[in-house]
């Protein structure tokens, strides 16, 4: 007989209960991210402005292809948006473009957790907070940001001896910007 081994005394540790994989609190019902943006986008397509729905739709296109277009919605947690928001900070995209990305975002997340796609917490939506605007970047932003022209300006810009002077693409340009 092979001789006992000494047994030591282990401390209980805290921990958290470990949970199975099958005990895990999956939605109502499980929808994969392509196919429930498709459902967001008719859902508001009647109160939604077309050109901002278009504008909703390339976002949410573009984050799913981030996350994964099969992936299904209850898994698009904190760490997806993240992911998707560094890879728009990657392309050098201005912190108020991603801010109004995961703007949309945000919301087609609360639709989700509404139809029972993905649950969280009231005020622990996965795409808040990934990325902040502060007051003293839209004050520098409004310094150097656009400003409408005002009757004069337009005047001159439309003079027809100032029109004489630019080639026919670049009149087209500004009569389409007007």
């Amino acid at each position: 007989n092979a001789p006992n081994p000494v047994s030591h005394p282990v401390a209980a540790l805290p921990h958290a209960p470990s949970v199975a994989p099958s005990q895990v609190a999956l939605p109502e019902a499980v929808m994969p991210l392509r196919k429930a943006i498709t459902q967001w986008l008719a859902d508001i397509k009647k109160v939604t402005v077309p050109k901002t729905l278009v504008t909703k739709r390339l976002a949410l296109e573009d984050f799913a292809r981030s996350a994964g277009e099969s992936t299904p919605v209850h898994e698009c947690t904190r760490l997806p948006s993240g992911t998707w928001v560094s890879e728009l900070r990657a392309r050098e995209l201005a912190t108020p473009t991603v801010v109004n990305r995961l703007s949309y975002v945000r919301g087609f997340l609360s639709w989700a957790k509404g139809k029972g796609f993905i649950h969280f917490d009231a005020h622990s939506n996965p795409a808040s907070g990934q990325a902040s605007y502060g007051a003293r970047e839209k004050r520098q932003r409004k310094k150097h940001g656009f400003r409408a022209y005002n009757d004069a300006q337009l005047k001159l810009l439309f003079a027809p001896a100032n029109l004489k002077t630019l080639n026919t693409d670049a009149q087209l340009g500004m009569w389409m910007r007007l």
